[in-house]
This record gives structure tokens, sequence and C-alpha cells, in this order.
């Protein structure tokens, strides 16, 4: 148990030819990753903001939401002070490529290092575009909608065993209604948001009865400050519960109103709280 610990994310790319995902979510008490106008920026303090930038350090790929991009403009680098090893690579999911050439995370990156998930249905010469300014474009088949399982297996052809996914709420939906989550770590701030329309971390259609929800195991706690930081793993067997399993195959099967189509900014469900 202690080797499969050391080693969970070689164990999970060679076993099931998928990289090791793992989720990091930042909430307010009362479960809002954003206020109802999207402002994200801070819900968590320097110290857990500073762990976050730690996580981004021990992974191969940091993923976002095009949503994300949109009402953040984050990096999604690792800047912590004295730090001099790799950056992980900056993938973006964008079904109908609107992330805007200006954006931080393309502007400020090396050749190379951002890669951009879209559809075929998306702009041929925004592609060209992209690729022009040195980013790698993956395109799926579709109109918007990707299949997380064929970005995945696309991504253990590139090499890339372990993925950061810091959101927003419908590509985290996405990846659990494709059952791809491995391991949450989840910081929950002392402080309230409230609003109904105020952004949640995971959209998608949720289990309909609590005995279904989805348990962590191997759960550690710990406090950054007055901040908690919840981390655990989803053990496969976890999934066969859930009443998702039919949905696996494909990402599709969404929330309706923003099932990843568009990841709209003015969205409910768009934001992510990135660690910028």
């Amino acid at each position: 148990a202690e080797a499969a610990a050391l080693n969970e994310v070689f164990i999970k790319y060679i076993t099931t030819k998928r990289p090791f995902v793992l989720l990091k979510v930042a909430a307010s008490l009362d479960g809002k990753i954003a206020t109802v106008t999207g402002e994200s920026r801070w819900i968590t303090n320097e110290m857990s903001r500073a762990y976050a930038h730690e996580l981004r350090a021990q992974v191969d790929a940091v993923m976002v939401g095009v949503g994300t991009v949109l009402m953040d403009n984050p990096l999604l680098t690792v800047r912590l002070e004295g730090y001099s090893g790799r950056q992980p690579l900056r993938i973006i999911v964008d079904g109908n490529l609107r992330i805007p050439s200006r954006a931080k995370c393309l502007t400020k990156a090396s050749p190379g290092s951002v890669i951009i998930c879209t559809s075929s249905a998306s702009s041929r010469d925004k592609r060209h575009e992209l690729e022009k300014a040195g980013h790698r474009v993956l395109v799926f088949p579709g109109r918007g909608l990707l299949d997380f399982h064929e970005v995945m297996a696309e991504f253990h052809k590139l090499g890339i065993q372990s993925i950061l996914c810091e959101g927003g709420s419908s590509l985290t939906g996405a990846l659990f209604e494709a059952q791809l989550v491995d391991k949450v770590v989840a910081f929950v701030a002392p402080k309230i948001v409230g609003g109904k329309n105020a952004k949640i971390p995971i959209a998608g259609w949720g289990v309909l009865h609590m005995d279904r929800a989805l348990s962590l195991s191997d759960v550690s706690i710990r406090s950054f400050g007055s901040d908690v930081c919840i981390e655990g793993y989803i053990a496969p067997q976890e999934w066969s519960k859930t009443g998702t399993e039919n949905h696996g195959d494909s990402s599709a099967e969404l929330t309706p109103v923003t099932a990843l189509k568009d990841l709209a900014p003015n969205s409910q469900n768009s934001t992510g709280g990135s660690n910028a």
C-alpha cells in the first residue's frame, strides 16, 4: 500500500493509460468558489495559495476551462519564492476557441508549453493562429463538446502522467461525469459568500440521493492559518454507486445549461477560482 501511494501517479498512468487527475477546489464556508459577479480573488489566504503552487510544481500539467481564462486571466505557473524547477504544461479546454490571443497563459508562455483542447467545429483560422504562435492545438470530434476519455487518452500518448485541474465548475463537472478524478484537494475558507447564483465548485448532473454521494478515502486534514485543507482519494469502487456509470463514456451528459459547450464567463459555472 505504501509503495502504491508513493507511485500512485505512475501506477495510474501505466495501468489505465490515462493521467492521474488531481482536482483542486478553493471554496467559502458556504461552498462558493466566487461571488455572483464571478470575483474569486481571494477566497483563501496566502498560505493556502502557496500550497496550491506547490501542487502545481508536483504535476506535469495544470488544466482549466476557457471560462476561467476569460474571467481570471491566470498565468497557471508555479510562483514560489526561490523556485527554479520546471514549469508544468498549461492545458486550456476550449471547445469553441474563445480564448483571446492576449491571455496571460498564452503571451507569457514559452513555445510548446500550452496545449489547447478544442472541437472540430472550432475556427480553423483561430487554430492556425494559435499554432503559429507556438501553442499546441488538439482537435477532437464534435461541436464544442469534448469526450474526456478521448482527451485523456491523447494526454497519455503525449507522456502527461499527472494533471492538476483548477476549474471551472463545468470542467470539473465533466471530469466527474466521466469518472476521471483520482484525488481531491479542497481548501475551505471561513468566509460566507451567499447568493443562490454564486459560483459552485462542481457542475454536472450530480447524484440524486445522498447515499450515492462519492466518499473520499485516505483523508487528511490540515490547517493553513484559518483555512482548512481536506485531501482524499476517490476509490474506483466509489463510482459504481453514483449512478453516473452510464454517462462515463461521453461529456455530452452534463448540466443541461453549461455542458462545456461554451464555458461562458457569465454562466453560473464558468469560473474556477484559479490560483492565477
